[in-house]
């Protein structure tokens, strides 16, 4: 098996499994997707992730509804469409701005990339950067502590149902709506790939429609003769 197919395979179980990351949380899936049958387990649970589409009324709404460190972890998350777990991992170190612009270093299951940020994300990275020693979690509880496994989960679902969002909305929701705000943005899928963490097969997997439904415009757009 070539080093791509392993790598491929890597990263779908990063996007598909929902138990097996210590600090990964499952839940949602894609529209369109099967009823399920004849699946495995951990594939039903990746479709359901993709079904569910947060608006941006609805995401600040949870914003609004999160506790100080649970904002912090969400907002990240719906500012940068990496995994639940890739912030609370984070340092201070693996924070870095280079030119006045702000670049996150993001981890998961051995993978490692730098991925730069959009002004809002570096308005987030900024605050919580601030006065803070290398070594130091960049995002952490109320308490001061890092995030351990899982201990957003009971929290972000009293955010939900304060916020008034589908009770199946869980933090990968916020994942997809980010990917799926890029690419209708007009963000290429490779870019969309690199930056999310994830493989180009799978974003054309799973959002590949998206760029179909606006081609007919694109071209209407462009001259030809």
């Amino acid at each position: 098996m070539s080093v791509q197919r392993v790598r491929d395979r890597e990263e779908h179980r990063a996007d598909d499994d929902s138990g097996q990351n210590a600090l990964q949380q499952g839940g949602g899936s894609r529209r369109g997707t099967s009823d399920g049958v004849g699946q495995p387990g951990h594939q039903r649970r990746a479709d359901r992730r993709r079904d569910l589409y947060l608006t941006r009324e609805q995401r600040r709404a949870l914003l609004d509804a999160c506790a100080d460190g649970l904002r912090d972890l969400v907002e990240c998350v719906i500012l940068t469409g990496c995994r639940p777990g890739d912030p609370a991992r984070m340092r201070r170190s693996d924070y870095q701005v280079r030119n006045g612009r702000g670049f996150a270093t993001f981890r998961t299951k051995g993978h490692e990339r730098c991925v730069p940020l959009s002004p809002q994300a570096q308005a987030l990275f900024d605050r919580l950067a601030k006065d803070k020693l290398p070594t130091a979690y960049l995002f952490t509880k109320d308490n001061g502590h890092p995030w351990a496994a899982h201990d957003w989960r009971d929290a972000f679902k009293e955010a939900v149902q304060a916020a008034g969002l589908p009770p199946e909305t869980v933090l990968y929701t916020l994942r997809h709506s980010w990917i799926t705000d890029a690419i209708t943005g007009g963000i290429d899928l490779l870019t969309v790939a690199k930056l999310a963490g994830t493989s180009l097969a799978m974003i054309e997997k799973h959002y590949g429609h998206l760029v179909e439904d606006r081609v007919p415009d694109q071209l209407a757009a462009i001259q030809m003769m």
